[in-house]
């Protein structure tokens, strides 16, 4: 049952993952539910089998990463650059969630982590606030709308680049000393610089 309970509520935070992501770009969650369940299963499966291999566990998340890229890419059909900026700056929004909301909890990291009860109950709030965030913001047309086309400036080219490489080896750091305050404290900036070079696209889209 243990297992079971782990892939599950493992599925439940990552469906609000990919619901937020999907909105934060204008797309209709709904319409991608069926795969995105299916990409999200695999994810599951993917860290449920990497929990006993104590030298992969931490890079779990970023092989979720990149899975959820490679469903942007294939199924949302996003270029493969794109996909990787899309999927990595909703991630952000989902982590600093989740690190408020364990904040809010006033539990420490080292219990949370023995208590798979509480662990469940933040993954299930994380993804509920995420999921219903991602409804209103939907329905009231917030979002980035700007078209996806392929990076043809190579300075632009390589600071997209130079993003997705330094939030990967910041995620890598992040997990490696899993640290709530430092989540927060890291990527609410790189959050913002994220936000800045997005909406500077879509501002220059709209003119």
């Amino acid at each position: 049952m243990a297992p079971f309970k782990e892939i599950l509520f493992s599925i439940v935070e990552t469906m609000g993952a990919t619901a937020i992501i999907l909105t934060l770009f204008r797309y209709k969650f709904t319409s991608y539910l069926l795969p995105a369940f299916a990409v999200n299963l695999a994810m599951a499966l993917q860290s449920f089998a990497l929990n006993d291999i104590k030298e992969l566990t931490d890079y779990s998340p970023l092989i979720n990463m990149v899975l959820l890229s490679a469903f942007i890419c294939k199924i949302v059909r996003v270029p493969l650059l794109w996909s990787f900026v899309v999927s990595v700056s909703g991630y952000m929004v989902s982590i600093v969630v989740q690190a408020g909301l364990v904040a809010l909890s006033g539990y420490p990291l080292s219990e949370l982590q023995t208590d798979s009860s509480k662990i469940y109950a933040i993954q299930t709030a994380t993804s509920m606030l995420l999921i219903v965030s991602s409804y209103f913001l939907y329905q009231r047309g917030i979002g980035l709308s700007f078209q996806f086309k392929q990076l043809s400036f190579k300075p632009e080219k390589a600071f997209v680049v130079s993003l997705i490489v330094g939030m990967a080896v910041a995620f890598c750091i992040l997990l490696k000393y899993r640290a709530v305050y430092m989540d927060l404290m890291f990527l609410l900036p790189a959050l913002f610089v994220f936000a800045y070079y997005l909406l500077k696209k879509e501002s220059k889209w709209n003119d």
